[in-house]
């Protein structure tokens, strides 16, 4: 889940990472002073934030929003089986008594292709993974022995999120200007909703998915349009006020969006909260971050930037000190254990760090990967957490 960056879907994420430091860098000595305050009414014009409901003719019949027909064949034919390193079974739910003992499991060979791995998600079972790349191929592979169960690729680029469809056999994939739906038995294309570049003027454009795989966020300039995935129907707007849109992250219970913005100069960023009901702007904060990631309660956003990760409270607009960083690198892709007694996330350098939000501890660091780990997950039932790397790899973590 996480976490998921759209700096440009079309470079490599490692250049992506160079471009979000550098805008971190030149935005830190802008912000020194209010990294940690609420955005003021007075600091930023308050832009019209209210849910724009849909009207019959703004969705499916719209020249800029086109439900694709099923195609009679999927985008390219399945993969051939491949095998990766077999599983151990996890033994225990992971906790922040026995984090210090998580060890390595066995590893998911993606084969991905050399732009790296963008996101991966985790079955609510647990016993399949589905991933996308910055090649906009979308894989799904069966976790007790890696085998690759099929490949298909999108009509992008590059993939910015996957998730399963909650009561559905499908896989939601979210591209740049598109979210397409994957039937799981063979990834057969079975529905794709459109985005058209045409008339677009803003250069970035992110597309995230809710945990439950049914709602969409695309950010396309300063505007996040929601959309439901099964229905094909637009739900509404809201407006950041900003320039680009760089991150979104849902709440567990898809109720609040979070979005990460920046003007058209690199000069400010700031993240805004809404409520996806009603479209009201919950809370707004300045300060360049890298990563997001909410908490199960939905009210406490945890912020990754260049000092470190905070906890903001975002109803109180109360940010709390930076959490025991260690020795860590930048940190990129969040990930809260299912009740949020840990928080997991990936780093530069390709060690994955766990701490306990409570207090802010680190309670371990994994190593294994080569390059940098861009997204965890943790399994629904807390045994398991996947770490996914640039090396082109996933590594299984647990309790034996």
């Amino acid at each position: 889940m996480r976490r998921k960056l759209a700096f440009s879907h079309r470079n490599s994420r490692r250049e992506r990472a160079k471009r979000c430091l550098e805008a971190v860098l030149a935005v830190l000595g802008l912000l020194a002073l209010t990294a940690c305050h609420s955005l003021g009414p007075a600091a930023v014009p308050e832009p019209a934030s209210t849910l724009q409901a849909a009207g019959p003719t703004d969705v499916i019949e719209s020249p800029t929003h086109v439900v694709q027909p099923t195609p009679s064949e999927p985008p390219v034919p399945p993969a051939a089986p491949t095998a990766g390193t077999a599983m151990i079974k996890p033994a225990a739910v992971i906790s922040a008594e026995n984090a210090a003992r998580l060890e390595w499991l066995g590893t998911v060979d993606t084969q991905a292709a050399s732009g790296g791995i963008r996101t991966m998600a985790l079955s609510p079972n647990g016993s399949l993974l589905a991933i996308g790349d910055d090649n906009g191929v979308v894989q799904l592979l069966r976790v007790s022995d890696g085998t690759q169960l099929w490949a298909a690729r999108a009509n992008s680029d590059s993939v910015t999120d996957v998730a399963f469809m909650q009561g559905q056999d499908a896989l939601v994939s979210a591209s740049p200007w598109q979210a397409e739906v994957w039937g799981l038995e063979d990834g057969t294309l079975q529905a794709s909703l459109d985005f058209p570049a045409s008339g677009r003027q803003s250069p970035v454009v992110l597309g995230r998915t809710s945990a439950d795989g049914r709602t969409l966020a695309m950010a396309i300039g300063s505007t996040v349009e929601i959309w439901d995935v099964a229905e094909a129907v637009q739900l509404g707007s809201v407006s950041t006020g900003w320039s680009h849109v760089w991150v979104m992250a849902f709440s567990p219970d898809g109720e609040y969006l979070a979005a990460y913005s920046i003007d058209a100069n690199y000069q400010s960023a700031g993240v805004d909260v809404f409520r996806l009901e009603d479209g009201e702007r919950l809370g707004s904060t300045l300060g360049a971050f890298t990563d997001m990631a909410f908490a199960q309660d939905g009210q406490s956003l945890y912020l990754a930037g260049g000092d470190g990760i905070r906890s903001w409270q975002v109803t109180q607009d109360v940010m709390g000190p930076p959490m025991d960083s260690g020795e860590r690198a930048d940190t990129w892709g969040m990930a809260f254990s299912p009740a949020s007694e840990l928080l997991a996330a990936g780093s530069t350098e390709g060690g994955v760090f766990i701490w306990n939000p409570r207090d802010g501890a680190l309670l371990t660091e994994l190593k294994g990967h080569t390059d940098a780990v861009t997204d965890v997950e943790f399994s629904l039932d807390g045994t398991l957490l996947a770490s996914a790397s640039d090396d082109g790899t996933i590594r299984l973590w647990g309790i034996r």
